[in-house]
């Protein structure tokens, strides 16, 4: 797996849409999974069990389409909702600013006056360096989660195109 900001991942699974949403569901219902999960006609959001989260914790998105083999899983690993909103915050009021203090600081060039707003545009881009590198932090520290979320995936999907392989009657 990558370190992407938002890692993904697509594979195709041998069962109908359907099937594979409720086989996933079956697994995720079991005490020893490692996540809970949302289920929906062809989305499933998948998260760390409450007692194992911790700030940094990934959630897992699935989408299921159909595909002429069967099933086309899409998978994107991203932070928690709040976490998410957190980073467009903070990137939109560094941008905000940065953008204000482009127009204030040409403003005051333009008037002949010391342009001592167009400091903070550096400054921006340095604290949006530092939100950018928390987040490539943040991705590391839930690394070991993620990894965990992907193996159960991977199982619990292969259990299915198993089970799919033995129940289809051969020629």
């Amino acid at each position: 797996m990558s370190l992407q900001i938002r890692p993904t991942f697509q594979e195709v699974i041998p069962c109908a849409p359907a099937k594979v949403i409720r086989y996933l569901k079956r697994e995720v219902i079991q005490q020893q999974a490692p996540c809970t999960g949302n289920f929906y006609d062809q989305h499933a959001i998948l998260n760390v069990r409450e007692e194992d989260q911790h700030f940094w914790s990934p959630q897992l998105s699935l989408d299921f389409e159909s595909h002429r083999d069967g099933t086309l899983v899409r998978g994107l690993f991203a932070p928690r909702p709040s976490v998410w909103t957190m980073y467009v915050a903070a990137y939109a009021i560094l941008g905000f600013s940065g953008i204000i203090a482009l127009l204030f600081g040409t403003s005051q060039m333009s008037l002949g006056m010391s342009a001592t707003a167009l400091w903070v545009i550096p400054f921006a881009g340095i604290l949006a360096a530092f939100v950018y590198g928390t987040a490539w932090i943040g991705q590391r520290l839930s690394r070991s989660q993620m990894v965990e979320l992907r193996a159960f995936i991977d199982r619990a999907l292969s259990d299915c195109a198993l089970r799919e392989a033995e129940s289809t009657p051969t020629p």
